[in-house]
């Protein structure tokens, strides 16, 4: 339906648009439109949003949580709002990577008998 609307009111900032569509596709997992919007990113990987955003995918999906907080911080227009939005979430996986790097064989009871002490 949105989509629909981009092709029928040609914007100067369509290409922006898509950017936020790709960054709104990671946040919310949204496999099936993400690889749409991949493939019509490639014929605009020259514009600076469109770069952001699809290291922003590579970030996510390779679950670099600096990478992610680097980009944010350089993030194009209203791109930094979205990051923010998956933001919370992107930290309870670090955090579970790291976790999970440290005490690989402790028990979730045990972890929580020790943060309560």
């Amino acid at each position: 339906m949105l989509s629909n609307l981009y092709k029928s009111v040609p914007s100067r900032k369509s290409l922006r648009f898509l950017s936020y569509n790709i960054l709104y596709d990671v946040i919310m997992n949204n496999t099936l439109d993400i690889h749409h919007h991949l493939v019509v990113a490639q014929h605009h990987i020259t514009e600076r949003c469109i770069q952001h955003a699809l290291l922003v995918v590579g970030a996510v999906r390779s679950l670099d949580y600096l990478y992610y907080l680097k980009l944010m911080e350089t993030a194009p227009k209203y791109g930094r709002v979205l990051m923010q939005l998956y933001l919370p979430t992107f930290r309870r996986h670090a955090l579970k990577l790291f976790l999970a790097s440290l005490f690989p064989s402790i028990e979730v009871a045990q972890l929580a008998v020790l943060l309560s002490s």
